[in-house]
């Protein structure tokens, strides 16, 4: 209903935090992260949300992972935003919410697992996620493809029509020059205004019929255990699983 997405708009929600799907969620980075420290002979898997909001995803997660979790494997759950909505942080986690935007999270905390919710419209993060060395996956929560999550090419490799280049979503990435959003839908007014000439050159159209995350070295999978509890803001009876889970896993 209208009233829903009023009140959702005005707190910021987009998927709502179940305890089923915290459950599930929790389930599957556990086991991922006992497969990353056997893989890597590591003592400790570091898990980084990036545009974490008030933390209140986060905050869930860490404190059902460490109920999980078994005293020889070390998980460090890292929350960062950089705090332009000023959402009230939640839970008991609630000064570890760092004001830090996604660039500089990866970069300072070498991630193995990198977590991001509703990532900005028409934006793409996950080629610094892809292009962190020690990032074995990346996990995106939201509407996929061609819903209001990411760039719907440089994000999640869909096209409708492949020859079809020039579109107002089709923007170049300089990673020198070029500025983005840093929290969730920071994007109105600025959309139509970026460099539009080019996909990155890396992902050109030439290489078109592969897609960047396969360019990278990822594959794509959805998460179904998680997604089957997700509910998000837009979700009624006769049109709802708008959101999903989905993993990007380095091979």
């Amino acid at each position: 209903p209208t009233s829903n997405i009023v009140t959702c708009e005005k707190m910021k929600i987009y998927d709502y935090v179940t305890k089923e799907y915290i459950s599930q969620l929790s389930t599957y980075l556990y086991k991922r992260s006992r497969e990353i420290k056997k893989e890597k002979g590591k003592d400790k898997v570091t898990i980084l949300e990036v545009g974490a909001g008030s933390g209140r995803l986060g905050s869930s997660l860490k404190s059902e992972i460490e109920r999980k979790r078994k005293k020889e494997l070390k998980i460090e759950l890292i929350m960062t935003d950089l705090g332009t909505w000023k959402l009230p942080v939640v839970g008991k986690y609630k000064d570890q919410v760092l004001r830090m935007d996604y660039k500089q999270a990866v970069e300072e905390f070498n991630p193995d697992i990198i977590l991001c919710s509703w990532m900005p419209l028409g934006e793409d993060w996950s080629w610094c996620f892809r292009h962190k060395e020690t990032v074995s996956e990346y996990i995106l929560m939201g509407e996929t493809d061609d819903g209001c999550c990411g760039h719907k090419w440089l994000t999640w490799g869909y096209r409708e029509n492949p020859e079809e280049l020039d579109s107002p979503f089709d923007f170049k990435h300089d990673e020198d020059k070029s500025e983005y959003s840093l929290d969730f839908f920071d994007w109105v007014g600025r959309q139509f205004k970026r460099e539009k000439d080019a996909i990155l050159n890396k992902y050109d159209a030439e290489k078109i019929n592969t897609t960047p995350y396969e360019m990278d070295g990822f594959s794509r999978n959805l998460l179904e255990e998680p997604s089957m509890f997700q509910i998000c803001r837009y979700d009624k009876e006769q049109y709802a699983a708008n959101s999903k889970t989905v993993s990007f896993k380095r091979e």
